[in-house]
């Protein structure tokens, strides 16, 4: 069946250029999974579940994740991708509540000047 050729089809090898059409820490990411699963079979899993995170993300947004897991240790997991992801993807709408806010909120003065709100000894 195809449900069956889709899970024989995962090979190191596809996972690896997989990777490289994402992205430099991608790649990086990926074979440091290969290498740290204790069997290879498990590696690929991980890998297979990886790759499913881009139904909901982009490949950019995957790949800024990868490179914040790879800052911060040397044995990546797919769960610390996962995190990192919910993280950028919290930060960025944090920072584009904080822009709406800082919008609504802006300081525009009196714009018809002092002589409109009560002559001109208001203008010093």
């Amino acid at each position: 069946p195809e449900n069956h050729k889709l899970y024989t089809d995962q090979t190191p090898q596809n996972a690896i250029a997989w990777a490289k059409d994402i992205g430099r820490s991608t790649l990086q990411v990926v074979e440091l999974i290969l290498k740290n699963a204790a069997v290879e079979r498990q590696g690929v899993q991980s890998i297979f579940t990886l790759k499913k995170v881009l139904r909901k993300h982009t490949k950019y947004e995957l790949e800024k994740a990868c490179q914040t897991v790879l800052d911060v240790t040397e044995r990546p997991t797919v769960s610390l991708v996962k995190t990192a992801l919910k993280n950028n993807q919290k930060q960025i709408k944090e920072e584009q509540m904080k822009k709406a806010v800082d919008k609504l909120t802006q300081n525009h003065g009196f714009t018809r000047g002092a002589r409109y709100y009560g002559g001109r000894l208001n203008d010093e």
